[in-house]
């Protein structure tokens, strides 16, 4: 409580204090005019009695809100000023000076809370273009010095603790049925060695295929991908020399 007060004071003297109606009384008559009243007791009790004073003094007060709890309840910003918050976080974020999501860093949510989470995301579809701007928003925005030193302390903090049991049957169930790394390439592994694809095969992957686009970026991927592969193998020995073969069988 008394950092709240300290806090009050620090941005009325600076001049840049929330409530512009409070900072103008403040500049009219000076600090004489600030009388503190403390209250002691839990964090709960207090809000209690800041609601019932907002409620019953709000048209004397020189609060902006109404709701102690919740300052933004009931009212909502404009697109402009949306726009300018959006501006501001993104410099900020550019320069190192915010990193997102700081406070959760390190922060254990509860099964209830996980829960809650789970359920209100079942079944929910991001559209295409929604996927594509979180893609782009992540691609701009990257790591900053400050999100990498972040990450750092964590792992830090957590070198030489043990998972817990149930975390370890949690993760173990989720990946249940998912292929392994090494899986997946033994798999591939195996489908280089069988020879060519049956026609079922192929008629499957052409349906599965069907009415599916990709972006040129993804083409340029996929292109540089191939051309890499054709230099790679064609580098082999044993690929040059069927190669030689074939040229010959063509020239019989």
């Amino acid at each position: 409580m008394h950092e709240r007060v300290i806090q009050h004071k620090y941005y009325l003297k600076k001049g840049t204090h929330h409530s512009v109606y409070f900072q103008r009384v403040f500049d009219k008559y000076g600090p004489e005019i600030l009388v503190v009243v403390l209250y002691e007791g839990t964090i709960r009790t207090i809000k209690h009695i800041e609601q019932f004073v907002l409620d019953s003094f709000f048209e004397q007060s020189m609060n902006c809100s109404k709701d102690a709890v919740a300052p933004m309840s009931g009212r909502n910003h404009t697109e402009e000023t949306k726009k300018k918050l959006s501006e501001y976080t993104k410099a900020r974020i550019a320069s190192g000076d915010f990193v997102p999501f700081r406070y959760a860093i390190g922060h254990d949510v509860s099964d209830k809370t996980r829960q809650k989470i789970s359920t209100a995301l079942q079944g929910k579809k991001l559209s295409p273009e929604h996927c594509e701007k979180i893609r782009q928003g992540k691609l701009k925005r990257g790591c900053t010095p400050n999100v990498l030193i972040a990450i750092r302390k964590v792992a830090a903090s957590r070198v030489g603790k043990k998972r817990d049991p149930e975390i370890g049957k949690k993760i173990s169930a989720a990946k249940k049925g998912r292929c392994s790394d090494k899986q997946r390439a033994a798999l591939i592994e195996i489908r280089k060695n069988a020879g060519p694809m049956s026609e079922e095969t192929k008629l499957k992957i052409s349906k599965a295929n069907k009415g599916r686009k990709f972006s040129d970026e993804h083409r340029s991927r996929l292109s540089a991908a191939a051309k890499s592969r054709k230099v790679s193998n064609f580098s082999n020995p044993e690929v040059q020399a069927k190669a030689a073969a074939s040229r010959q069988c063509r020239l019989i």
